[in-house]
């Protein structure tokens, strides 16, 4: 093959999209990259140009724009998770219409097909929860997450919806490994460590949990954070990002 043949060839496959990639999207997914590193304006766990690549070239396969890759889906344990109202949006782009059967600590999720009427069910309890370790952290203590109360229902409809797509329709997934509420608790602190996470058993006091609680909006809930972030230190700035995931998921669920 002589050297132009050799450049027609690399020409086609740096601008023709295929199978594997779309490389028009792929550069202009790694501009955005570079913008919104220096911007400062990426979610908390996204850490650098690499990480953003990654969390946005997933959202294109799954047909996210790159600013709704980055709101919906999470990395946990190198991992893409899809998270919060993404994951009901991924059942209803692929025909189906999610409802809940809520009891105490149980909720059963059941998805219904739009078009042919089948109807997935599937089941999650806390007892099932704790058994399988998802519940606690490394000291023994209840997760912000699990707590009785809407807290605890969402997990639990989560944990439904997550054992639905893994054994009758993971096709709702697409490129996503998991549902980010769930797959977080099914992953060890010994597996966390190793991929070098925050593993931080820091918690924030009631008081400041109650302020948090008190927000009945998504940008004060953004204020209150940011206010609170200036008044602790550094150790328990994990803490008060899930405190904010929690709320935020809460705040959803709410406006529904």
């Amino acid at each position: 093959m002589t050297d132009t043949q050799k450049n027609k060839v690399m020409d086609l496959v740096n601008t023709q999209k295929t199978g594997v990639i779309d490389p028009i999207a792929w550069k202009q997914i790694k501009g955005m990259a570079k913008t919104l590193i220096l911007s400062k304006a990426l979610p908390a766990y996204v850490q650098n140009e690499e990480q953003a690549i990654v969390v946005m070239q997933a959202g294109y396969e799954m047909g996210l724009k790159p600013v709704e890759s980055l709101n919906s889906l999470y990395l946990v344990n190198g991992q893409i998770t899809i998270w919060g109202k993404a994951v009901a949006k991924r059942f209803n782009i692929h025909g189906y219409k999610l409802t809940y059967k809520d009891k105490e600590n149980e909720t059963t999720a059941i998805a219904t097909d739009k078009k042919t009427g089948e109807v997935l069910t599937e089941s999650m309890t806390f007892a099932e929860a704790e058994k399988s370790g998802y519940t606690k952290d490394r000291s023994g203590k209840l997760k912000f997450g699990w707590r009785e109360g809407t807290n605890r229902i969402l997990k639990l409809r989560y944990g439904a919806l997550n054992k639905m797509v893994k054994t009758q329709c993971p096709d709702v997934l697409d490129s996503a490994q998991g549902i980010t509420e769930i797959y977080q608790d099914s992953v060890s602190p010994e597996e966390h460590a190793q991929e070098a996470e925050i593993v931080d058993e820091n918690v924030l006091d009631n008081d400041l949990i109650a302020r948090i609680n008190k927000v009945t909006s998504k940008s004060d809930l953004i204020q209150t954070c940011k206010a609170i972030k200036s008044e602790i230190n550094a150790d328990y700035h994990n803490s008060l990002e899930q405190e904010y995931t929690r709320r935020k998921l809460e705040l959803s669920e709410e406006i529904k």
